[in-house]
């Protein structure tokens, strides 16, 4: 079924034939006769990303965690769904499962290397005016769950390549000493392997953010214990490093970065800002607000929440943005559900904070484009493993990623295929990849292993 519903050809003799159901036959008195099948495809026209028209003239990126396992995708529930206490395993009444977090996704919780989840992660981005993405990096050590983060975030880059986005990277150097501490190098060691892959490959790619021809690697600290110097060799004159503004006037390294990127958005923003002329790149931040769940979920303290102002709190970091010279804006975050900074959209606030960053952005879309992309993410788990409705899933993704946003709307919204182009090729009878026809004579159904042999028009099966 697989070599037919894909559409392509296995030759198999008559004599291999003969054999096989002389064997079925022999062992057993279950077979289906001169079936027949008819077999249609869907016809895909792929189309190249289109460049999202907007107002605004900052780039602006959205802070992405790639730290999110399901048990669907990596069979467990990873821990930034559970933290200490909490089992996704557990769903109430409202179909909701128990999830670290006072928010709940609206597509539910999901898995980070997912591509069914991150085509709809990314094109949401998109269709709100993002520029790309900034990644949480943790490096490539082998040590606590950073390669799963490695892969995850090889998996989104691959994703915003195909949507036509761009990519920076936000380097976690504690992670360095973390490995440090259990003995696999010192931190120098770590930091310079972190960064050689980096070099190997991110910082060449044309997806990759770059700053007067040189890559764009902002790091969320200096955490390490690194010096000056060491700081020196590592960066040279080919990358452009940014620091916490925080933490580099802590360690005193004005000197030794290039930029300075804001996290915080209490009212310490506008002086930070005023510090942003120190820096050749000041990264700006818009943090929609922060509501954490470590106390709750067994992780520690719980730290000030921001009150979200049912979106006020957003459109007044967004302003003063707007006002202030920088050269790049981050919205922290696109995901992270245990700190409550997600702009991804949710049950409790909906596509609020899209559409807020939309109507900033002057972006031509609305939650209704938004609403595209989570139907799609529901069709490809709902038609999972099937080829031609998965194929009509992909002409709604071309669609969306060309800007053809009535083509993926009909598409992606008809409730029959004949209600399609005819051009597309589609069955008569629905979303069915095979049509079967059989005469059956059913003797035995003592197993129940299913077999197909094919020769010519007829179809023998064994059940």
């Amino acid at each position: 079924l697989l070599y037919v519903a894909a559409g392509e050809e296995r030759d198999i003799t008559e004599s291999d034939m003969d054999s096989a159901i002389d064997d079925d036959v022999s062992t057993n008195n279950a077979y289906f006769e001169n079936s027949q099948i008819d077999i249609k495809t869907f016809e895909l026209t792929p189309f190249k990303p289109e460049v999202v028209y907007k107002t605004s003239s900052i780039p602006t990126f959205a802070h992405f965690m790639p730290w999110f396992e399901s048990k669907e995708v990596s069979e467990y529930w990873g821990s930034h769904w559970t933290m200490a206490n909490r089992n996704p395993d557990i769903i109430d009444s409202k179909g909701k499962r128990q999830i670290a977090s006072h928010f709940y996704p609206i597509v539910g919780p999901y898995d980070s290397g997912d591509p069914d989840y991150l085509e709809y992660a990314l094109l949401c981005l998109k269709l709100t005016g993002f520029d790309g993405v900034f990644i949480n990096y943790y490096g490539n050590t082998d040590l606590y769950d950073y390669i799963a983060n490695l892969e995850n975030t090889l998996a989104i880059i691959k994703m915003v390549k195909k949507v036509g986005l761009h990519y920076s990277l936000v380097y976690e150097d504690k992670t360095a000493t973390e490995g440090a501490i259990n003995n696999l190098g010192s931190t120098f060691e770590l930091v310079k392997l972190h960064f050689q892959y980096m070099k190997e490959h991110f910082f060449d790619e044309e997806a990759y953010l770059k700053y007067q021809k040189k890559p764009l690697l902002s790091i969320f600290g200096p955490q390490s214990d690194l010096n000056k110097e060491q700081w020196d060799t590592l960066i040279g004159d080919s990358i452009n490093l940014v620091g916490l503004e925080h933490e580099i006037k802590r360690l005193g390294f004005e000197k030794d970065m290039v930029g300075s990127f804001v996290w915080d958005t209490t009212e310490k923003v506008k002086e930070i800002y005023n510090n942003c002329e120190t820096f050749h790149i000041c990264i700006g931040s818009a943090m929609p607000g922060f509501k954490d769940y470590y106390q709750e979920g067994g992780w520690g303290e719980t730290l000030p929440a921001i009150n979200s102002k049912n979106g006020q709190h957003l459109k007044d970091m967004l302003t003063l943005a707007s006002q202030m010279k920088i050269d790049y804006l981050q919205i922290p975050t696109w995901n992270d559900w245990g700190e409550g900074t997600m702009i991804e959209p949710s049950l409790e606030f909906g596509y609020q904070r899209l559409e807020i960053l939309q109507e900033w952005f002057g972006a031509p879309y609305n939650s209704d484009e938004l609403k595209l992309t989570v139907l799609l993410y529901q069709k490809r788990k709902e038609y999972k493993g099937k080829i031609y409705e998965n194929q009509i899933l992909d002409q709604v993704f071309y669609y969306l990623v060309s800007l053809q946003i009535d083509k993926a709307n009909a598409l992606n919204n008809s409730p029959e295929p004949n209600n399609f182009d005819s051009k597309s090729k589609l069955y008569s009878n629905g979303l069915k990849s095979l049509r079967l026809k059989f005469e059956v004579l059913i003797l035995d159904l003592t197993e129940f292993k299913f077999l197909i042999f094919s020769f010519g028009k007829n179809f023998f099966f064994k059940i």
